[in-house]
């Protein structure tokens, strides 16, 4: 549900700010291990869908969307115009076999692939979710050459500030 919105909003910034895609990436997954964080720090025995997991889960979802575009602009920015769909095919296929072995390490925290299992085990797969996000975010910070992400960083704070200038209401005397 969020996104196709938030990669709107991602492709926006990055190309109004110049943000680098790496900074866009590691902010991403930034959100979507909160996301997951939130997950066993909300979840009781008795969880309510709208109150306990539709909040989790709108995060990762809102950092999902940020990162795809991020990812797949970096991955392909280099390539030749002829082989820009056959980059953008191969990211995209190592995106689904990511996702599949995560899930299969998720089970294998689980130790069964049904809902099954204590809360406990769940905290601990969520947990190691957060975990694996944070790794992702590190290596994604490796995607922009440090001198570059300083650079583009006060841009982006710069950015920030006029775009705050633009939403302070006018009072014209």
């Amino acid at each position: 549900m969020l996104i196709p919105v938030f990669s709107i909003i991602a492709e926006n910034v990055q190309q109004k700010t110049r943000v680098p895609a790496g900074i866009i990436a590691a902010a991403s997954l930034l959100i979507m291990g909160i996301g997951a964080t939130l997950f066993p720090v909300r979840l009781g025995t008795d969880p309510h869908y709208a109150s306990d997991f539709l909040p989790c889960w709108l995060i990762i979802g809102a950092g999902a969307g940020l990162a795809r575009p991020a990812i797949l602009s970096s991955a392909t920015v280099d390539l030749a115009p002829e082989d820009s769909a056959t980059g953008s095919a191969i990211v995209s296929m190592s995106q689904q076999i990511g996702s599949a072995a995560g899930v299969s390490v998720l089970v294998a925290i689980l130790g069964l692939a049904s809902g099954a299992a204590n809360l406990h085990v769940f905290r601990h797969a969520w947990f190691a979710s957060a975990g694996i996000a944070a790794l992702a975010l590190v290596a994604n910070l490796g995607l922009t050459p440090p001198k570059k992400a300083v650079a583009d960083l006060s841009a982006l704070f710069r950015g920030l500030t006029q775009a705050s200038t633009l939403l302070t209401p006018r009072t014209d005397a």
